[in-house]
Formats: C-alpha cells, structure tokens, sequence
C-alpha cells in the first residue's frame, strides 16, 4: 500500500518495475492489503502461481471452472 499521502503515486517495485498497485487505488475506495501486496506482486508471479490464485478465486467463488 502507499504511504500516507501518497496515494495514486506510481513508485518502483523491489524490481525496478512500476507497480499497477498504488495507479489503481482511488481516494474514495479503500483496498485490502493482501489484495494491494497480490496486485502489487502479479507480474512478478510465475505463470503457474497466477494461474492457481485465479483457479482458487473462481472455485471459491463459483466463477466456472
């Protein structure tokens, strides 16, 4: 999650790459912080970590197969 104050700022991931996360918060919505840290993280996430996190959501969520 961002500092306080620093909403809605891009800053480097530990990878150097710019994280989608802090772009996607908005000042009158309030994010989970374990949903912020997976969004944060997603495209450092192999392949088949990701697909097994969607796999999990729709299961849980009977969102289909």
């Amino acid at each position: 999650m961002p500092e306080k104050g620093q909403k809605g700022k891009n800053k480097p991931n530990s990878s150097g790459e710019q994280s989608l996360a802090p772009s996607l918060i908005h000042d009158n919505c309030q994010t989970d912080s374990d949903l912020a840290a997976v969004i944060d993280a997603w495209g450092r996430l192999p392949e088949a970590v990701r697909a097994g996190i969607v796999a999990m959501v729709k299961a849980a969520t009977g969102g289909g197969p």
